[in-house]
């Protein structure tokens, strides 16, 4: 759902209350993906604080921030290179025009990279507020479980039946582990305090013993991987890339050449050619 401020210039946002229609479909069980870009016209140093709070104030399963970028094919971009204000490429990367670093152009109102701190302040202040999206969706799933349970239609109550399940037993662990690893967080605290009394009081005794015994092994793990990462742990996928033939022949070419150049004494061999992966 775009959530783009309470001035925003985009017509789909005409007579629309965003916060009563996500407050609606997050009742019904309807997890709501929040999105909001940061860098509109309108935006500025002084008033980006009031579109990120507005924001954060619909509470929606998950939110997204994106910086304002004109693509290439868009309308936007023409836009901004009649006028001249898209960055060149040497000074801006084209493999950094994904929306979570900084502008391919120049903003009006917001220089010297101060998009990039504001996108990283507004999803703090989303996580602050709100807590963690993975909560979040589970508060959603009860909300539409215990709204639906008695349903008329038995697909629609098989159905939250099916979703709510594992609020009984390993996600309540969930909670619980999350709630024990804030507990140094006051308010955090006592948000994630209400969720987990909320699932008792809706699930009874057997949630109420089987919580702490899933959330203690929960809480373990989550210490263990937190001394991962600080020990400079980083989850980095293997890269595979094929080449096509024009790729080979050029690589094939480039290495002719380099043996073709004189060798000096003290300089560098040439570097084995970068294996591809198929």
């Amino acid at each position: 759902m775009g959530l783009e401020g309470k001035n925003s210039q985009y017509a789909k946002l005409n007579d629309i209350d965003t916060k009563q229609l996500a407050k609606e479909l997050q009742e019904n069980g309807i997890r709501v993906l929040g999105s909001t870009i940061i860098g509109l016209e309108e935006h500025t140093p002084e008033n980006i604080d009031e579109a990120i709070d507005w924001a954060v104030s619909h509470n929606t399963a998950f939110h997204q921030f994106m910086l304002y970028t004109p693509l290439p094919g868009t309308p936007l971009f023409e836009l901004h290179s009649k006028d001249g204000s898209i960055l060149s490429e040497q000074e801006h990367d084209p493999a950094d025009i994904h929306g979570q670093l900084r502008f391919n152009y120049k903003h009006k109102n917001i220089h010297n990279g101060q998009e990039a701190e504001f996108i990283l302040r507004a999803f703090r202040r989303d996580f602050e507020v709100n807590g963690p999206s993975v909560i979040r969706a589970m508060r959603v799933t009860l909300q539409g479980w215990q709204k639906h349970k008695n349903n008329p239609d038995k697909r629609v109550r098989k159905r939250f039946e099916m979703e709510a399940m594992g609020l009984r037993h390993a996600l309540a662990g969930v909670v619980w582990a999350t709630r024990l690893w804030y507990k140094n967080d006051a308010a955090m605290k006592e948000k994630l305090n209400k969720f987990l009394n909320d699932l008792y009081a809706e699930f009874g005794l057997r949630t109420r013993l089987l919580a702490p015994v899933i959330g203690g092994y929960v809480h373990h793990m989550i210490e263990k991987e937190a001394r991962r990462l600080e020990n400079g742990w980083a989850y980095e996928p293997k890269t595979i890339y094929r080449k096509n033939e024009q790729a080979l022949a050029l690589q094939q070419s480039g290495l002719r050449h380099a043996e073709a150049q004189p060798q000096h004494i003290g300089s560098t061999p040439n570097p084995a050619p970068i294996s591809s992966y198929s």
